[in-house]
C-alpha cells in the first residue's frame, strides 16, 4: 500500500494499517505545505544552528580561548572592543557556564582558569570531567521551542497559562541573539585564532619549541604505557595526532605568552597570585615585575589581532537565517 492510497474499505477506525497510513499521509502533507515553511525553517534553525552546533562552537577549545584571552586582555587594558565576543559570545557563554568558565570570569591568575577549562583539577594531579556547553544553556528560546521547557514560567498558578506561554516565546525571539545562528559554523571560524595571533606577533619560533616540548611530553607519557601495557598501540590516526600536538602547543605557548603578561599588568594588587600546585614557593602579587615595554607592547597588538581576525568574520558565514 502505498502512501498516497486510500485505506482499505474493510479496515476498521481501530485498525493499525489504516492509522499508520493516515500518520504518514498527515506528515506528507504537513512536510511538503508551503504554508508549514517556516517551521521547517524553525527546525532548521534550532535543531541543526544550536542543537548540533553547541556541539561544535567549542569542540577544540577555540571559543573558550577567544573568551579567556579576551577576558585577560581586558583586565590588563590591553583589549580592544570586539562586539562578537564581548556582546554575544559572553552574554551567552557567561561565568556562569562551567563548560567555559570553571570558577566564574577570573580577574587574576588567568593560566589557570585556562587549564581548569581544559579539565585539569586544582591539585594538579587529577583531570576533572570536563562538561560540554549544551544548547539549553544558550539560549532560552532554544528551551521553549525545542525541549518545551517552560518551568521557569510560572503556570501552576494560572488557570489559563497559554497567554503566559505565548508571551514568553515572543519576547525570547526579540531577545535571543542566537536565533538563526549556525554555531558550527562560527566554531569553525574560531577555530584559526591561533595561527592568526602566531603570525601577527611573529611567534613561529616560541611555537616551534612548544611543539617540541609537546611531542617530547607525549612520547614519553607514550613510552611509560608501553611499559605498562606492551603490544597496544594507538588507535589516533598520525595525522591527527599531529594536528592535536600542534593545537596543545598553540594553546600552550599562546597561554606562556599573553596570559602570564596579562598577569603581571593584573591592577588589583591584593589578587592573590596562584604559583601552581606541588610548589612551595609563594609569591607575593606585588613582587611580581611588570612587563617591559616590549611585553606590553606585544599585547596591546594580540588585543588588536584579535579584534582584526573577529571582525573578518562576516554575520552572513555563520548564520542560517
Amino acid at each position: 500500500t502505498g502512501p498516497q492510497d486510500p485505506p482499505p474499505l474493510s479496515a476498521s477506525a481501530s485498525d493499525p494499517v489504516l492509522s499508520a497510513i493516515s500518520v504518514r499521509q498527515r506528515d506528507q502533507v504537513l512536510l511538503q505545505n508551503p504554508w508549514v515553511a517556516g517551521q521547517q525553517q524553525l527546525v532548521l534553525s534550532f535543531g541543526f544552528g544550536i542543537g548540533c552546533g553547541s556541539t561544535m562552537l567549542d569542540s577544540t577549545g577555540q571559543t573558550s580561548f577567544a573568551l579567556h584571552l579576551q577576558n585577560a586582555l581586558r583586565v590588563a587594558g590591553a583589549a580592544e572592543p570586539v562586539p562578537l565576543i564581548d556582546d554575544t559570545l559572553m552574554a551567552v557563554i557567561g561565568g556562569e557556564n562551567k563548560a567555559v568558565w570553571f570558577a566564574g570570569v577570573p580577574a587574576s591568575n588567568f593560566a589557570k582558569a585556562w587549564y581548569h577549562r581544559l579539565g585539569m583539577a586544582s591539585n594538579a594531579k587529577t583531570n576533572r570531567k570536563l562538561t560540554g556547553i549544551e544548547p539549553i544553556d544558550l539560549s532560552r528560546t532554544y528551551c521553549y521551542v525545542a525541549e518545551a521547557d517552560f518551568s521557569g514560567l510560572p503556570l501552576i498558578d494560572d488557570a489559563n497559562p497559554l497567554p503566559i506561554v505565548l508571551q514568553a516565546i515572543t519576547s525570547a525571539f526579540a531577545s535571543d541573539q542566537l536565533v538563526g545562528a549556525n554555531l558550527t559554523a562560527l566554531g569553525t571560524q574560531l577555530a584559526g585564532l591561533p595561527e592568526y595571533l602566531v603570525d601577527k606577533l611573529r611567534l613561529h619560533a616560541r611555537l616551534e619549541s612548544a611543539l617540541v616540548d609537546v611531542m617530547s611530553d607525549k612520547y614519553g607519557a607514550a613510552q611509560g604505557k608501553k611499559g605498562r601495557k606492551k603490544g597496544k598501540a594507538s588507535n589516533t590516526p598520525a595525522g591527527q595526532a599531529d594536528l592535536k600536538a600542534r593545537r596543545d602547543a598553540l594553546y600552550r605557548m599562546l597561554v606562556a605568552e599573553l596570559m602570564f603578561a596579562c598577569e603581571r599588568e593584573v591592577p588589583d594588587q591584593s589578587e592573590p597570585f596562584h604559583t601552581g600546585a606541588g610548589t612551595s614557593i609563594k609569591v607575593d602579587r606585588k613582587d611580581l615585575p611588570r612587563c617591559t615595554p616590549a611585553e606590553r607592547a606585544m599585547i596591546e597588538d594580540a588585543g588588536r589581532a584579535l579584534k582584526e581576525y573577529i571582525e573578518k568574520i562576516q554575520t552572513t558565514t555563520y548564520r542560517i537565517l
